[in-house]
Parts: structure tokens; C-alpha cells; sequence
């Protein structure tokens, strides 16, 4: 019998988060809310909530197997996403169930770092992921600071962060996502690599679209996997399961669910219309472009042709921040970048940033940042 095309079966392998908003059950919320059928094979109960991992137990491989091994014999999901795996007995079963049932698509999300940047698995474990679960995936999705950990490497620039995709390309891969790049641009750039294309695709997103709220990496993931199972190909399920994530996320900001990160919430019917979102995503364009010329609200409002107030009403409804802060947020973040990546000293940072002195330049640091210039310089600089 024919398969409706939008009600197909998933299957994800990964940890459970008891409050939603990571693991199986932000799995099964993603997958369910695109119009997928999802199904699970648990590999480990975590006690986490929003401020972290506190504690994990790891199921048995033995059980992991039985568990996947179910679903595959009843539902024959063509795509599996492949989650936390925490031990070398997992791997290697997860492994040999790939290779036995052969399924289209396999994407790869392994939980190396939570949302804080804590490393989740043993050091030594990384190698073995790396060589038995990254060949076996069709794309392997993951974020920054997992990166820098399985290469021993920072990446600060667009270009560093296509070296390293392309590095870990070499594992045998089909396809690697880096996911989350904040490269002081005032975009939130992914970058896809793969083995049949010469270029990398880029993937950005202007604004606050803040990928640090809980579990947005797993829910990305998850949403690609429903996408390709769906019949997109690779790069339109991208750009679909971004657009939802980034949907998601605005739509969350209000809702004040959890307080150690934002939770995202499925099915929540947000009152932002898409006239709104355009709207906010072409100030950020504009704020992007002309921000260190201008600091007035007046002058974006004008740009795009609406009052100071109603642009105030748009962002406080999107973002649930004032036109100002926009400004000044992106003001501090190329500021950070040239604090840490370049030679100018203060004081010419802060005239290219149109401040009429360096007094005037480390008073507002100081507000948004609670420190220094300097003091920010010689922790930025330490922790490298």
C-alpha cells in the first residue's frame, strides 16, 4: 500500500529530556507538528532540565538494539535520525542495524556538547564515533562548538568553519552541517559541505534568531530528517527546517518557559503575522548595513516607510526588544569581534563606532556588557 507522502515514519535514536525540550521528546514534537510519524528507540534517561545535565543513565546496547530492531521489522522508516550515543557498545549497535536495514537517509546528531558548551561524552569515546557513525550518515549536523571539540580547533570566521566541515568530510560522510555560526555579522550562518559538490552552501539568517535555546540543534536535526522522508532533497529540507526552527524560536520568546534557556513550544499559535516578520527581518537587514553610520530608530523607521512607533510595536512583538536594543546589541557583538580579533586599539574602535570619545564608548560596553573594554580584552584573550 501507498504511503501518504507527508505521513511517513522516523525513527529517532537518542536520550529523553524530561522537560521536552531536547532528546526523543523534541523528536517526537518536531516530527508530529511537520506531519511525520515518529517512532523511538531510547538510548539513555537524562535528568536535565534547562540549566543543564545533571545525571544520565545509559540503556543497556543490548536493549537499544531490540528496541530499534522493533520498529525497523513494523514500520520500515526510510529515515533515522541518530541522536546521543554515550558508549562504544551503543555505536557499534547502531552500526550493524544500519548496515542490516539500509535505510535512504541517516542523520547524524550526536549529542556531543549540551547547550551550555559541556562536553556529554567521554573524549576517548569521540574517536569511535567518529569512525564507526560518521561514514553511516547521509548528513551529519553539527554545531560549533562540537566541532572545535572533535578537532581540537576554534572557529572564528566563515572560512575556518569551512575547513573544518570539509575536515570532517573526509570521515566519509556524504554531507556535513555546521550548525549556529555567529561570525559577527549579525547572521546566524550554517554552512553545508558535501562529497559531490566542489562549493559549500551557505544558509543564514539576519537577526535574533538565538540557536542557544534548549534543544534547537536536536529539533533542526529532526526536522531534516522529516523533510527528506517527505521527499525534499537534501538542500530544500534544509532551508525548510530552518525556516521552522527560526519560526519556532521567535514565536517562543514570550512564553518564559524555562529559566535557564528558552523552551520552544510546537504548538503554539503566535499572534506574529508573516507581515510582521518581514518587517523585522528587513530592519535587521538594514540595521546589518548601516548600524555603525546610524543609531537613530527614526532613520530605520523612515527606510522602511512606518512610524518610529509602529517599527517599536513590530520588534517588541517578534523579538520582545525595542529598536534600540536591536542597535545596540549588534553594536556589541562587531565590538566584540574586533576586541578579540583584531589589532585596533579602544579608542579607534570606538570612534569607527561613531562614539564622540573612549569614555563614552566603555560607559556603554560597560551597560550592555557589565564590564570593561579592556577587562572584556584580557578575558576574551585568556580564555583562548
Amino acid at each position: 500500500m501507498k504511503r501518504v507522502m507527508n505521513c511517513v515514519p522516523i525513527l529517532s535514536i537518542t536520550g529523553s529530556d524530561g522537560v521536552g525540550g531536547a532528546g526523543i521528546q523534541a523528536d517526537i514534537k518536531t516530527i508530529s507538528a511537520l506531519g511525520g510519524y515518529a517512532a523511538t528507540a531510547i538510548t539513555a534517561v537524562t535528568v536535565q532540565n534547562t540549566f543543564g545535565i545533571q545525571d544520565v543513565f545509559d540503556l543497556p546496547a543490548d536493549n537499544i538494539r531490540k528496541q530499534i530492531e522493533a520498529v525497523m521489522d513494523d514500520l520500515h522508516p526510510e529515515v533515522v535520525k541518530v541522536g546521543m550515543v554515550r558508549n562504544r557498545e551503543t555505536a557499534t549497535a547502531i552500526v550493524r542495524l544500519l548496515d542490516l536495514y539500509k535505510p535512504k537517509h541517516v542523520v547524524l546528531d550526536p549529542g556531543i556538547v549540551s547547550a551550555h558548551g559541556k562536553l556529554l561524552v567521554e573524549k576517548s569515546l569521540l574517536k569511535d564515533i567518529r569512525k564507526s557513525l560518521f561514514p553511516q550518515s547521509s548528513i551529519l549536523c553539527l554545531k560549533r562548538e562540537a566541532i572545535e571539540h572533535l578537532l581540537g580547533t576554534t572557529i572564528n570566521s566563515v572560512e575556518e568553519g569551512v575547513r573544518a566541515t570539509k575536515e570532517l568530510l573526509k570521515e566519509g560522510n556524504n554531507a556535513v552541517l555546521l550548525l549556529g555560526g555567529d561570525f559577527g555579522n549579525g547572521a546566524i550562518t550554517d554552512i553545508l559541505v558535501e562529497q559531490n559538490s566542489p562549493e559549500p552552501t551557505y544558509y543564514s539568517t539576519l537577526g535574533v534568531i538565538d540557536r542557544n535555546s534548549h534543544g534547537v540543534g536536536g529539533v533542526l536535526s529532526s526536522a531534516i530528517a522529516t523533510y527528506l522522508a517527505q521527499g525534499n532533497d537534501l538542500h530544500n529540507a534544509i532551508e525548510k527546517a530552518r525556516e521552522y526552527v527560526n519560526r519556532l524560536v521567535i514565536y517562543s520568546i514570550d512564553l518564559k518557559l524555562g529559566q535557564g534557556g528558552n523552551l520552544l513550544h510546537h504548538t503554539n499559535h503566535s499572534n506574529v503575522t508573516p507581515h510582521a516578520l518581514e518587517l523585522y527581518n528587513t530592519l535587521m537587514k538594514e540595521i546589518v548595513q548601516h548600524f555603525k553610520q546610524h543609531n537613530d530608530v527614526s532613520f530605520y523607521a523612515a527606510r522602511l516607510n512606518v512610524t518610529t512607533r509602529y517599527l517599536g510595536q513590530i520588534t517588541k512583538k517578534v523579538a520582545g526588544k525595542s529598536p534600540k536594543e536591536l542597535l545596540s546589541e549588534q553594536m556589541v557583538r562587531e565590538v566584540e569581534i574586533q576586541l578579540t580579533n583584531s589589532n585596533k586599539n579602544i579608542q579607534e574602535i570606538a570612534y569607527e563606532h561613531g562614539f564622540q570619545s573612549q569614555a563614552q564608548f566603555a560607559k556603554f560596553f560597560k551597560q550592555m556588557k557589565g564590564c570593561s573594554p579592556t577587562e572584556y580584552k584580557k578575558m576574551a584573550l585568556k580564555s583562548k
